[in-house]
C-alpha cells in the first residue's frame, strides 16, 4: 500500500529550478581560483605557472620565479603607498628567453563583488560602462579597468601595461535553497592576455596594479 504522510512537508522534500539548470553545471569546478592565477599557453600546450619566491626582508615585497620551457618568469608583488587610502598592489612580471619563444601570458583574477549580478555594480573599460558584473565580453585592448560597486562605497580600479586583451565573466555556482535550485554569482572572473614574441635573450617586463577606491562622503 501506499505509504502515508502526514504534518507539513519539508521544502527540501520537493525539487524545484528557479532557473534552467544543465548537467554541465553540476560539474566539479577544477580550475584554480584566486588573484594573480598565471598561465603560460604556446604550441605545446597550457601550463599553470607554479612559482617559487619569500618576501623580502624589510619591505612590503615578495619576489617569486619559475622556470618553463626556454624561459624564466620573475613575478614581484608590492604594496604601494604609506596610506592605506593610497596603497595600492603592483604586480610585476619579467619574461627572459633563454631560446627565441611564442606565446601568450594569462593572468586571472577572481573577484568576489559585494554586487554580485546585481543592479549596485558596473564595469567600466577605459572609462566607458561596458556592463555589469555578470556581463560576458572580450576585448582586445584595454589599459584599465575599474569596477564600481555601491555596496562596497567605492571602486576597485585595475591598470595594465602594456594594454592587453581582456576576457570577463562571471563566476557561478549552483545552489540548493528553501525556492529550489538556483545559480549564485561567486565573483566576476577577468583574465589578461599577452601575445608575446621574444627572440632569444629578449626580455619582456609587464604590470598589473591594483587599487581600491572608497567613495567619500
Amino acid at each position: 500500500p501506499p505509504r502515508r504522510t502526514f504534518g507539513i512537508p519539508s521544502a527540501h522534500d520537493r525539487i524545484a529550478f528557479k532557473v534552467d539548470i544543465a548537467p554541465a553545471d553540476l560539474e566539479t569546478d577544477r580550475a584554480p581560483r584566486g588573484l594573480f592565477v598565471d598561465t603560460w599557453r604556446d604550441a605545446a600546450g597550457a601550463n599553470i605557472i607554479a612559482y617559487a619566491g619569500s618576501p623580502v626582508r624589510g619591505e612590503a615585497r615578495a619576489r617569486c620565479r619559475a622556470r618553463l620551457r626556454g624561459m624564466t618568469i620573475e613575478k614581484t608583488v608590492r604594496i604601494a603607498g604609506a596610506a592605506a587610502r593610497d596603497s595600492a598592489l603592483e604586480v610585476g612580471y619579467a619574461i627572459a628567453a633563454a631560446r627565441a619563444l611564442e606565446g601568450t601570458l594569462e593572468v586571472q583574477l577572481d573577484l568576489a563583488m559585494p554586487s554580485a549580478g546585481g543592479p549596485g555594480g558596473r564595469m567600466r573599460i577605459d572609462g566607458a560602462i561596458a556592463g555589469g558584473f555578470a556581463t560576458e565580453l572580450r576585448r582586445t585592448s584595454v589599459g584599465a579597468v575599474a569596477l564600481e560597486d555601491d555596496v562596497l562605497g567605492g571602486t576597485l580600479l585595475i591598470e595594465l601595461a602594456p594594454a592587453c586583451a581582456m576576457d570577463a565573466k562571471p563566476l557561478v555556482t549552483v545552489s540548493r535553497s528553501e525556492s529550489g535550485f538556483e545559480k549564485i554569482m561567486q565573483a566576476v572572473t577577468l583574465t589578461f592576455s599577452w601575445p608575446l614574441t621574444i627572440a632569444a635573450g629578449g626580455r619582456e617586463e609587464l604590470r598589473v596594479n591594483l587599487r581600491c577606491a572608497t567613495a567619500r562622503s
